[in-house]
């Protein structure tokens, strides 16, 4: 990430450097589609100057008196995965005073690993997510730092666009793309082939780890009740320059196909775990 101070009135701002015109859209697309869903999500502006060229610009998540800890503070050269993280938090709470709800911790990662599936995020290292810590009365209390750097989403990666034959946007490869995030450190998440089924495996996994607590279980039912992806869309179209209609197809068959795979997923373990009728939702096909 390019990082520079500039000026007075951006001087509270991250201003970051385009590599390829598909990275702005996929920041400012990601960020309407958090917040759709309820997740928080550093702004991004997308702005052309003569200085640095193409540039976003991101507004500071961090307060006064705040810091962020990336999580690899937390990780410890382990594999990037939830249960490794919260286990780490937990000796983090025990042995060096860390305040924070668990429950609240929990739910906003799971809520992350969520989000990377549906839009094929590629490069969730733990320097790429991560926590925020402020002091009160003599002790640091965290929370889940707002997500950033959602540009290699969507299968679209530095070296500009991932394209079938026909030059459009390879919705296979976005769909297949390995996670770098995952729930479980038994799944090697960035050294996984392309083989065409880990659109299944995550979704999975995500699934069966959300049926063992309520409040993870109820973010999934929001997500597949919420008709969000027709007013992300006409939100992005109203950005400038002009988004090409190729991309546009390319988010929406792109995401529709991950909420489905991960709708059908829960039916199905719906089914196995509570015989309970299968959850009605506007992905249904």
């Amino acid at each position: 990430m390019f990082i520079e101070k500039v000026g007075d009135k951006l001087r509270q701002n991250i201003i970051k450097k385009v590599s390829f015109i598909e990275s702005v859209y996929n920041e400012i697309f990601c960020e309407k589609l958090a917040k759709s869903l309820g997740i928080n999500c550093a702004h991004y502006e997308f702005v052309k100057t003569r200085k640095n060229g193409n540039i976003l610009i991101s507004k500071n998540i961090l307060k006064e008196n705040e810091k962020l800890i990336e999580a690899c503070s937390f990780i410890n050269d382990q594999v990037n995965c939830l249960n490794v993280l919260l286990k780490n938090l937990e000796k983090a709470q025990q042995y060096m005073g860390y305040k924070f709800n668990m429950q609240e911790i929990e739910l906003d990662l799971f809520k992350i690993i969520v989000f990377d599936y549906l839009t094929s995020q590629a490069d969730r290292h733990d320097k790429n997510y991560g926590f925020i810590a402020s002091e009160k009365n003599r002790e640091t209390y965290l929370k889940v730092a707002p997500i950033f750097d959602n540009e290699h989403s969507f299968g679209l990666t530095n070296n500009g666009m991932t394209t079938d034959n026909n030059d459009n946007y390879d919705v296979k490869k976005a769909l297949n793309m390995p996670m770098c995030f995952g729930i479980y450190d038994g799944c090697n998440h960035e050294s996984m082939n392309s083989s065409g089924t880990e659109k299944f495996v995550y979704a999975r996994e995500i699934v069966d780890y959300a049926f063992k607590k309520p409040y993870l279980k109820d973010f999934l039912k929001m997500c597949f009740k919420n008709s969000t992806l027709t007013e992300c869309i006409k939100e992005i179209k109203k950005v400038k320059p002009k988004i090409n209609e190729k991309l546009v197809n390319h988010y929406s068959n792109c995401l529709t196909q991950k909420m489905l795979t991960l709708l059908q997923t829960y039916e199905h373990v719906s089914t196995l775990n509570t015989k309970q009728k299968p959850l009605n939702s506007i992905y249904e096909m």
